[in-house]
């Protein structure tokens, strides 16, 4: 190859560059899929997480309950001098 010729096809080579570079910035249907996957995936995860701090909220105000519930029993229990009235009532829950 010749050196005119290699300049020449450098020159061509290097003004061709930039357009194929535009043409990755154009979203095809793979990028936009793509697009969508990921958005679904990050509203999962957010959903996901609300649900488990949801459920968290339900499981320590479930904890303070029985808490609050085994603290009044033993009240009862101290107050009677360990005698059992058959006063207890059960709530199935």
């Amino acid at each position: 190859m010749s050196t005119t010729t290699f300049r020449r096809f450098a020159a061509v080579l290097l003004l061709a560059a930039p357009l194929g570079l535009a043409a990755c910035d154009s979203e095809g249907p793979a990028e936009r899929a793509g697009e969508k996957i990921d958005n679904a995936a990050e509203n999962a995860a957010e959903k996901t997480e609300n649900a488990a701090e949801k459920l968290g909220d339900k499981i320590e105000a479930q904890a303070e309950r029985a808490e609050n519930n085994d603290a009044a029993a033993r009240e009862r229990l101290d107050s009677s001098d360990g005698k059992v009235d058959g006063s207890a009532t059960s709530n199935p829950r």
